[in-house]
């Protein structure tokens, strides 16, 4: 699948570290090696290849949550922080008051974006 300049993409690409990050394709550069050059929300720059991404619709929920966001945890109505969203599997990592984590879907989760 083609992507363009401007698609939201998830990055997958496990041996660097980056798997369900957020990036926005910024060029298609076709090299022997790579084929996209993509800028995360951090404004760092990757070269990927076309399978080390995958689109990511306008639409998507999480696009209303940013790290720091505060949300209620439904299950027990603890206050939680959001410190890790992952694009590819849909979750949230959340942060308790105790620094506790757990990996959530947007289901069990109630805030100021929801």
């Amino acid at each position: 699948m083609p992507f363009k300049s401007g698609d939201l993409v998830a990055v997958k690409i496990p041996y660097s570290g980056f798997i369900g990050d957020l990036a926005e394709v910024v060029e298609y550069k076709k090299t022997a090696y790579f084929d996209y050059k993509v800028r995360l929300d951090d404004g760092q720059e990757l070269l990927v290849r076309e399978h080390e991404i995958e689109e990511i619709k306008r639409d998507n929920p999480l696009l209303k949550y940013s790290i720091d966001d505060y949300v209620t945890y439904i299950p027990t109505g603890e206050l939680a922080t959001i410190t890790k969203i992952d694009y590819m599997y849909n979750q949230l990592e959340i942060t308790f008051e105790d620094e506790s984590t757990s990996v959530v879907d947007l289901n069990v989760i109630r805030g100021e974006s929801a």
